[in-house]
C-alpha cells in the first residue's frame, strides 16, 4: 500500500497509514520567543547590535500574544533579527541554542517562515 502526501509546512507533521493515537504537543509562539530571547541574551552583542536585536525582539513578541498571533510581522521582525545575527557572527558561534528556536518560530510561521530558514546553517 502506498500514498502520496503533498507539499507540507509546519513546525510538527505526523503522517501514519491508520488511525493516529497520540498527543502532539508544539508551543505557543509566545513561548517560543521566550526561548528566543533568552538564546539571544546570553549572545555577546555590541550594543547597537543589541539594541537592535531587543527592537525585533520586542515586536516579535508583541505580535506573537495578539489574539490572534500576526504571521507577517513576526516573520519581518524574525527575518530581520535572523540576519541581524547571521551578520554578527552568532549564528554560527551560538549554534545549537539560538537555531532551534529560530527554527521552530519559523517552521510555526509555515510558508512566511521560509526566508529565515533560508538564513539558517
Amino acid at each position: 500500500m502506498s500514498f502520496h502526501i503533498g507539499s507540507q509546512t509546519a513546525q510538527v507533521i505526523t503522517n501514519v497509514d491508520g488511525d493516529f493515537h497520540g498527543n502532539v504537543q508544539v508551543g505557543a509562539p509566545p513561548e517560543m520567543v521566550g526561548d528566543l530571547a533568552r538564546a539571544v541574551a546570553a549572545i555577546p552583542l555590541d550594543r547597537a547590535r543589541g539594541r537592535f536585536a531587543r527592537r525585533e525582539l520586542d515586536d516579535l513578541a508583541e505580535a506573537a500574544r495578539a489574539p490572534r498571533p500576526e504571521r507577517a510581522r513576526m516573520a519581518g521582525a524574525l527575518t530581520r533579527l535572523t540576519r541581524l545575527l547571521q551578520g554578527a557572527g552568532a549564528l554560527l558561534a551560538a549554534a545549537a541554542p539560538l537555531l532551534a528556536p529560530l527554527k521552530a518560530l519559523a517552521l510555526w510561521l509555515g510558508p512566511l517562515g521560509l526566508p529565515v530558514l533560508a538564513l539558517l546553517p
